[in-house]
């Protein structure tokens, strides 16, 4: 089992590669088959296929949720692997949206303060990773388009919890 320390800091890792929003992937490589893949799967996908082609044979594509699920089911940056190393719905983590997965969390709170790495935050529809006790990844189209640190304090986050296949003993709050 990952623990928060691991978890937070291959957030981090992902968000310093070239990477695109487009919905349903979960850190897939930015390959002509995915790309095409998402866009037969979800039409507003074209909304960035923009980002997608920028980074094409570079970095990889994902969504809020997607991003965390393909971590989880041990994504490991291999470009030659079809979802990046990701196993799809491996280590007990299930295919779940981001609504789905603030449910299966514990320790849920409206009180973002003293938010540990490892964590994630929570606002309807969209889900991110704490990396700090004042920094958020996220998969977002708002913004550079991609995976980027935010500050949680500035996007109107609603909760945060703990996941389930996160060992949390590592709790330090220092930024990273």
């Amino acid at each position: 089992m990952m623990n928060n320390k691991e978890f937070a800091e291959k957030a981090v890792k992902l968000s310093k590669r070239p990477t695109a929003y487009m919905f349903g992937a979960f850190c897939w490589p930015a390959t002509d088959k995915n790309i095409k893949r998402l866009l037969n799967q979800y039409e507003e996908n074209y909304n960035w296929l923009w980002k997608a082609n920028s980074i094409k044979g570079q970095g990889y594509i994902g969504d809020c949720v997607g991003i965390i699920k393909g971590i989880l089911w041990d994504f490991n940056f291999d470009m030659d692997k079809s979802y990046g190393g990701a196993i799809y719905c491996s280590n007990g983590v299930p295919d779940i949206d981001a609504d789905t997965l603030i449910t299966k969390c514990s320790n849920v709170t409206t009180n973002l303060n003293n938010a540990v790495a490892g964590e994630v935050v929570w606002m309807s529809g969209h889900v991110g990773i704490v990396v700090s006790p004042t920094q958020v990844v996220e998969c977002t189209p708002i913004g550079s388009c991609g995976v980027q640190i935010t500050n949680l304090h500035d996007r109107g986050w609603q909760k945060k919890g703990r996941l389930p296949w996160i060992n949390y003993s590592t709790t330090s709050n220092t930024d990273t």
